[in-house]
């Protein structure tokens, strides 16, 4: 449902581009975007060259993962009853004054630890309000009917901003140090807040049936918990994830500073961005009537990458398999944010996504902190191998779920069943009764 309406000539088509509201919101997408994707090159080399610890990284990042997982569901929460384009504005503009601080830590020689922890921790606590919002904003900006597409728009902006970004990172930590690549990502948060603004201003989604914040909470985890499409797949991608995270963010690196160096070590992860790309493009126009079964079977072949790592240091070798990696990735997101939007309720989305994101972001410092003491016992390439084919298990889990193998994308459906509801929708509509 669109909380504040375009023109009826612009609402007419179904392109995304239609709508001045989401060119804005994609303008400041692609920006912020491009910001983050140097500031982990950045901060990564930043705290290994002067700490020479990987486990000192993994806190680092653990920092700024910590609080984003605490304060996720209050973030669904007050983007359920909030303007979501108020709350971007203001939650990308602490974000881009933290990463500001950071990067004039780095750029000033200071070696202090604890001072970037703390900060990382403020920015995470930020972005804990701008990922639901940003989850729920998507269907208030276009026509119903759009999303596949703008999903799709706005992953192949990320991957672009990915391959630019991440290789320019990469340089800049090689030329002058990782420092310039967090202040050119505090710029970015700051447009991205700026443009945010321009896309609004929204009304706040319609109020579900409570008077209060925690109510609202406890409203969206029962919607969660009867949707069970939902709530398998972020448990699969939440076990992926704590494999993924430590293999890919923090041995990944310490790898590449070994052999391959920072700039090796961005062209790489560029090539994860293109493949993510090119599914973005190609779902652009390809939109399966099991949408979300598609991302589900592409999924596991992002364990590629992972297991290369353990037996290659050659960038092309390397270039690869983190291609093929990226194109799983995009095809399994792209399906994943398309049947949240077109299967969950506008009011209750930002919640459902915050708490479907908590369990995607939660086991991430877990397999940051702890994937270099097991490293350390095991041996690095043996742990990237097991992880790999651990990553692969626990992404085809979801496949055995009915809902997940038959849930339809809206106007999919056969001609013969098009009165009938499909079994994730109707676990969607139960979960409205009474809240929505």
């Amino acid at each position: 449902m669109l909380a504040v309406a375009d023109p009826p000539a612009v609402i007419e088509s179904s392109s995304p581009w239609h709508s001045t509201r989401f060119r804005w919101y994609y303008a400041g997408s692609v920006t912020s975007w491009l910001g983050s994707a140097m500031a982990p090159i950045g901060l990564a080399f930043a705290v290994l060259a002067f700490s020479k610890s990987s486990s000192a990284l993994g806190l680092v990042l653990a920092a700024r993962s910590i609080p984003l997982i605490s304060f996720m569901i209050l973030g669904g929460a007050v983007a359920d009853r909030f303007s979501r384009s108020l709350l971007l504005t203001l939650s990308n503009l602490g974000s881009g004054i933290t990463q500001g601080a950071v990067a004039a830590l780095l750029l000033c020689g200071s070696r202090n630890l604890g001072m970037i922890i703390i900060l990382e921790m403020a920015n995470g606590t930020f972005n804990a309000f701008t990922t639901p919002a940003m989850a729920g904003i998507v269907p208030q900006l276009i026509n119903p009917g759009g999303q596949q597409s703008a999903n799709s728009l706005l992953s192949g902006a990320r991957a672009l901003s990915s391959i630019l970004g991440r290789p320019l990172a990469g340089v800049l930590v090689a030329a002058v140090g990782g420092g310039w690549a967090i202040a050119l990502d505090s710029a970015s948060f700051l447009i991205a807040a700026l443009c945010a603004n321009r896309s609004g201003p929204l009304a706040p989604p319609a109020r579900a049936a409570s008077a209060n914040l925690l109510r609202d909470i406890r409203i969206g985890w029962a919607a969660f918990r009867r949707m069970r499409w939902v709530w398998v797949g972020s448990v699969s991608v939440t076990l992926a994830n704590c494999v993924q995270a430590g293999i890919w963010t923090v041995l990944g690196p310490a790898t590449a500073t070994r052999t391959i160096g920072p700039a090796g070590w961005g062209v790489v992860l560029s090539a994860g961005a293109a493949g993510l790309f090119v599914m973005s493009a190609a779902m652009y126009r390809l939109k399966p009537r099991y949408l979300l079964r598609f991302g589900c079977v592409c999924l596991p072949f992002a364990a590629l990458p992972l297991i290369t790592l353990s037996f290659s240091t050659n960038v092309v070798v390397l270039c690869t398999a983190s291609f093929i990696g990226g194109l799983s990735i995009g095809a399994l997101n792209i399906a994943w944010n398309t049947s949240l939007q077109t299967h969950v309720p506008t009011e209750m989305l930002s919640r459902i996504s915050a708490i479907d994101n908590i369990g995607a972001f939660a086991a991430i410092p877990i397999g940051q902190v702890a994937v270099s003491p097991v490293a350390a016992v095991a041996g690095a390439s043996r742990v990237e191998i097991i992880g790999g084919v651990l990553f692969a298990t626990m992404a085809l889990l979801p496949i055995a779920v009915p809902e997940v193998r038959t849930l339809r994308q809206p106007g999919k459906e056969p001609r013969s069943q098009n009165h009938r509801a499909t079994p994730g929708m109707a676990d969607a509509n139960a979960a409205r009764i009474g809240r929505r």
